[in-house]
């Protein structure tokens, strides 16, 4: 029999050979996991791969998760997303940094519904990058708003990864979403702090005289008309969610209804577009369940090996202090970062991390959010960050260095928020306490 400590090296070599060369992140776990059921435990073992595979998918609390996603493609294919956003322009166009604010509030209210930090920057960037950079922003400024600020999807509650993260640790996704709200919130204000700053300082090096006529000919009430239905709904969505009315499965399924109503009475909404976002949130929905399955193959082989339980019995005996150990898995995720999704990171190290962090006293609903936030970082880390290639996708004249520089200031302003969570972690523990979960 193989020791945990030899097959762990072996799983870990195989994952990373067949990452390396560009192989498909689900092979890539699958095979390592499923070699690691086999030298581990032996072949008869992979008569358990079936139930590995119900057990992860049969979670009542992932159904949200299709849902959230179904609701922003939704939005997106009805036009409500480009009425807010043009809403936004009415109240932004005076403030140092005009516009830039509504990229930031924007990719904020879509996130509340989306839940996604790809299809935020996505939805999000492909209205706002056009109308910005035909007004004359910079477009450093503009693509690093957009790349930053579709990363508060992953943040922002209801979050996918929260979900997952609440799936794999068995905590409360209702918390999670509580806890993860004023974080939310205040990174925004950063963004918007910088932004404003920023503003005031190409101002007076005369780089920034735009006179915006299309949002000054927007009336008030046009302006109300576009942005009131995605408050609307996020106003029911997490009010139903935090009063304790609705499930987050339930909330997501009343949050969609919402706006395929909005979409209908809009008539930007019609049949075919809503088996578009059907499709689209197939393939989406389809791609995360693989990527649970193959990591839950990984999972259980490092368990039979009881690697979970030696790794935590040698941090502590080593006398490693919970921020060091803090320390060291925001630099982990800076790296994985660097080519994996948010998904992917999630399922491949909270199995390994919770329980060392559990062990030392952290508590897993604020290690959640942290957890998360570390996941939004690695998506704008250069030089590989998934965000910056989703901008880069959105405008083909884009040039990555532009977007690199532009997503710098806002970078180094989530690793100080990082910092700041944990000088501060009552940050995630006033809202849920105040609603008393």
């Amino acid at each position: 029999m193989i020791s945990g400590v030899t097959l762990t090296i072996i799983m870990v070599v195989i994952l990373f050979v067949l990452l390396i060369p560009g192989q498909w992140i689900f092979v890539a776990l699958g095979v390592s996991g499923i070699a690691g059921i086999i030298l581990g435990s032996g072949a008869d073992y992979l008569t358990t791969v079936g139930t590995i595979t119900w057990n992860t998918t049969n979670n009542f609390v992932l159904s949200a998760v299709p849902m959230f996603m179904f609701m922003g493609e939704l939005i997106v294919q009805s036009g409500l997303s480009s009425n807010f956003y043009k809403g936004l322009m009415k109240w932004c166009r005076r403030i140092p940094g005009g516009l830039l604010h509504a990229n930031v509030v924007a990719c904020a209210f879509y996130s509340a519904i989306s839940g996604s930090s790809v299809a935020t920057a996505a939805g999000i960037g492909s209205i706002a990058v056009p109308e910005t950079k035909k007004r004359g922003y910079p477009v450093r400024t503009i693509y690093g708003s957009i790349a930053a600020s579709g990363t508060l999807g992953i943040l922002i509650p209801p979050s996918t990864v929260l979900i997952l993260y609440g799936s794999l640790t068995d905590q409360s996704v209702v918390k999670l979403f509580a806890a993860s709200a004023i974080p939310g919130i205040v990174l925004t204000l950063m963004f918007m702090v910088y932004i404003f700053f920023n503003g005031v300082y190409l101002k007076k090096k005369g780089q920034y005289n735009i006179v915006d006529t299309e949002a000054e000919s927007l009336s008030t009430w046009q302006a109300i008309k576009g942005i009131a239905p995605i408050v609307i709904t996020i106003v029911v969505l997490l009010g139903s969610l935090y009063t304790g009315k609705a499930t987050p499965v339930e909330s997501a399924a009343l949050g969609t209804f919402i706006v395929l109503v909005f979409g209908f009475a809009s008539k930007g909404l019609s049949w075919k577009k809503i088996v578009e976002s059907a499709k689209s949130t197939s393939k989406s929905i389809a791609m995360i369940l693989t990527l649970m399955i193959s990591a839950s193959y990984l999972t259980f082989a490092l368990s039979q090996s009881s690697v979970n339980r030696h790794l935590t019995t040698w941090v502590i005996d080593q006398g490693f202090t919970p921020l060091a150990i803090l320390t060291i898995i925001g630099l982990i995720y800076l790296v994985l970062g660097c080519f994996m999704d948010g998904s992917s990171m999630i399922m491949l190290t909270i199995p390994l991390l919770a329980p060392i962090c559990k062990e030392l006293g952290v508590d897993l609903i604020w290690f959640g959010v942290y957890i998360t936030l570390l996941v939004q970082i690695g998506q704008v880390t250069p030089p590989m960050g998934l965000n910056l290639f989703m901008v880069q996708g959105i405008d083909k004249e884009a040039k990555l260095n532009d977007i690199i520089r532009g997503v710098i200031p806002f970078l180094i302003g989530m690793l100080i928020f990082a910092v700041l969570m944990i000088m501060f972690p009552q940050m995630t523990a006033w809202l849920p306490e105040v609603m008393g979960f």
